[in-house]
């Protein structure tokens, strides 16, 4: 028995792997719960953190 398939270039095979993906719709959890999975979208701070100078002395390391 022969074989006669061709070896198919890996961008080609990418490509076709790649295209035929479709992104996750979010999914609303508990922070203790979020562990492992991606954000959805950007987390904003309300205000500077922290919300003071924190250094003692300005120019000083």
């Amino acid at each position: 028995m022969t074989q006669t398939a061709e070896l198919m270039p890996l961008a080609d095979y990418l490509y076709g792997v790649m295209s035929q993906l479709r992104p996750l719709p979010p999914l609303e959890v508990d922070l203790t719960g979020a562990y492992g999975n991606v954000l959805a979208e950007d987390v904003a701070a309300p205000g500077p953190l922290p919300a003071f100078d924190h250094a003692s002395i300005d120019g000083y390391a």
